[in-house]
């Protein structure tokens, strides 16, 4: 094992440790495990079960010792290996704790296409569907009238958007595949600033049998409207079924508060409307014992409005508008359900933690 010579002074004051391992005469200069080590009457260390760095020191140890114990060298990359593996799987797990909330997400809108100040542009497709579903939604009315704000998070280089009361809206094409019959989430971002009458987030609502839900809130509480029109064979209206609880809360005014509504229709699920605030659950409630009906019309899902021609407006900001086809649970509410860019920065730096306190030389 390399070398001639002893400890040093500076090694035996008061620390009693064993020296460390200078590689020069037993092959490539590195990092090496050696089965262990203990101090022998003579004043000399022999090695094993350590992984020791060598410093410029030498280790003297006898030929039987040399022989008696397994020396092998260590790849210096295992460390970065294991710092990357530990950092993919945690980014990994993270990952699957919320792909269940992604999965079953229809349409997310975070208005996150402008800046703050400025008004839509009225493009086509301009309110990105951030569920990679690509139900966009476009300004229906007079795009000055909506303005982008402050994002609800706090995000740099993000934005919310401000409804001013009338009648322009954002609007998103009908499609089936919106359209959440036996269970659902909505839940948005609102900061909201008129307080009188009803005033509507998000609906998918028009004339008979088109009524499915009305999302608001309504003299400064929330309020969730569901709607399941029957239609009979000759196309006539049958029976219309409806719920629509409305908070005890108080939803608070200028500033950001989180909404939600979950509806959970199917078999195993217990047909309860519960309101959330702020991901507290609200007391009131409501049964629906049937499915959401979206009839067989083509009626947009109409963001800042009850109906495509307006009505019941919305003013205030909206930001992070989700529509989910489950009930989901407030763990899985914005903005817990999707790590931002922030979060996985403090993952990588756990997992560099983790490593060094794991992997770090221990001293006898």
């Amino acid at each position: 094992m390399g070398g001639h010579g002893g400890k040093t002074g500076s090694e035996d004051e008061g620390r009693h440790r064993p020296p460390v391992v200078n590689a020069a005469g037993i092959g490539a200069i590195g990092r090496y495990s050696i089965e262990g080590w203990v101090e022998d009457p003579g004043g000399r260390w022999t090695v094993a079960g350590k992984s020791l760095r060598e410093h410029g020191n030498h280790l003297d140890l006898p030929m039987a010792t040399r022989k008696a114990n397994t020396l092998r060298r260590e790849n210096p990359m295992n460390r970065t290996r294991r710092c990357v593996w530990i950092v993919v799987t945690v980014g990994l797990f993270c990952l699957l704790g919320t792909a269940t909330a992604q999965a079953e997400t229809l349409a997310w809108w975070r208005f996150d296409e402008g800046t703050a100040g400025t008004s839509p542009t009225g493009t086509a497709d301009e309110m990105v569907d951030s569920s990679g579903n690509a139900h966009h939604g476009q300004v229906a009315g007079t795009a000055s009238n909506l303005v982008y704000g402050d994002d609800a998070f706090g995000r740099t280089g993000a934005a919310s958007l401000s409804f001013s009361g009338t009648s322009t809206t954002v609007q998103v094409t009908d499609d089936s595949a919106l359209h959440a019959e036996n269970a659902i989430t909505i839940e948005a971002f609102v900061n909201y600033t008129n307080t009188g009458g009803r005033k509507v987030i998000a609906s998918r609502w028009g004339d008979t049998p088109q009524r499915a839900f009305i999302f608001a809130v309504e003299g400064n509480k929330l309020r969730l409207f569901l709607g399941h029109q029957e239609v009979n064979p000759d196309n006539s209206m049958g029976t219309y079924t409806q719920a629509s609880p409305i908070s005890t809360t108080t939803i608070a005014t200028g500033q950001w508060v989180h909404v939600a509504a979950t509806w959970d229709g199917t078999e195993s699920g217990d047909k309860a409307i519960r309101l959330y605030i702020n991901g507290v659950e609200d007391s009131a409630t409501d049964t629906f014992n049937t499915t959401i009906a979206y009839g067989p019309g083509s009626y947009p899902i109409v963001l800042g409005a009850q109906t495509a021609g307006g009505g019941s407006s919305f003013s205030g900001g909206l930001d992070e508008v989700r529509i989910s086809n489950v009930a989901l649970t407030p763990d899985q509410f914005l903005p817990n359900a999707v790590p931002e860019p922030s979060t996985w920065t403090l993952l990588g730096i756990l997992g560099v933690a983790i490593l060094s306190v794991g992997t770090r030389r221990r001293r006898p």
